[in-house]
């Protein structure tokens, strides 16, 4: 379920879904928006160092409006969360671009949105959630994706694997 947390920049209280250990404060927080590659480039690269090293990401959504569904996307992944499948549909949102893809009209594919989600992704709770997290973003000066939030600051783009480390 989406938990509170504190910003580590200012001590904002917001909500993030997590990524390696639950239960426990992110050490890190991320902006992510599904359509961007730069954040789908990393994504691998979090993951491992959740294993690795023993880190928790927060994940927090803002999608960019230049990539079409990027906000249904964001969307999608807070239903998830709420109903306790945010990382099998966090997976999938960052490794198969079917869901970017359209059809021969150019009409976006439909996402895979179970039937019992299918009014949270209209539901005002998500709709709060995502504001939340663009209040947020506003607030700490994210301009772009991925966007990286530690104690120590903001830093921008697809860091590599020993940059994330230094975040810590």
């Amino acid at each position: 379920m989406i938990r509170p947390h504190t910003c580590p920049e200012n001590r904002v209280r917001y909500t993030a879904s997590l990524i390696g250990a639950q239960g426990s404060a992110p050490d890190v927080l991320i902006f992510v928006d599904y359509e961007c590659p730069y954040c789908r480039a990393v994504d691998q690269t979090l993951r491992d160092l959740t294993i690795e090293d023993d880190l928790t990401f927060g994940v927090l959504h803002f999608p960019l409006s230049i990539h079409q569904g990027a906000e249904k996307a964001a969307l999608v992944a807070i239903c998830a969360e709420l109903s306790g499948t945010f990382s099998a549909v966090h997976d999938f949102l960052m490794t198969d671009v079917s869901w970017m893809l359209g059809d021969q009209e150019g009409e976006r594919a439909s996402f895979m949105v179970p039937e019992s989600q299918e009014d949270c992704t209209t539901s005002q709770l998500a709709r709060d959630v995502l504001k939340e997290h663009r209040m947020l973003a506003e607030l700490v000066g994210v301009r772009s994706t991925p966007t990286f939030i530690t104690r120590n600051g903001v830093l921008r783009g697809a860091l590599s694997k020993q940059e994330i480390r230094g975040l810590r």
